[in-house]
């Protein structure tokens, strides 16, 4: 939970989210970049276009390609705003941002 939390609210060019979220990284198959390689999921892909819309932009893109780990208890955790995340497990639960703990 903390290197999603961490890579979340950390910003800027000059940053290590990598490095300052304890994560791994691993060479895309199609595109130039790196990957996390504990993300269960990953989809490559080639933008099309960006669009803006005020503090956010929306990606237009193709999927390249879809990488997943072939594990059956996984329960993604999503990010509801405001500071909330949820596990979407059998028995979800609801994590504010000021109680994630750093490890």
């Amino acid at each position: 939970m903390y290197a999603y939390h961490r890579t979340g609210e950390t910003h800027g060019q000059n940053r290590d989210k990598f490095k300052e979220s304890r994560l791994s990284k691993k060479d895309a198959t199609i595109i130039k970049t790196k990957l996390i390689e504990e993300a269960y999921m990953i989809y490559e892909c080639r933008v099309i276009d960006i669009l803006n819309y005020g503090d956010h932009d929306l990606f237009i893109a193709d999927v390249n390609i879809i990488l997943n780990k072939q594990e059956k208890d996984i329960a993604p955790t999503l990010f509801m705003g405001k500071g909330t995340y949820e596990t979407t497990s059998k028995n979800p639960q609801q994590i504010q941002r000021d109680t994630v703990i750093k490890i």
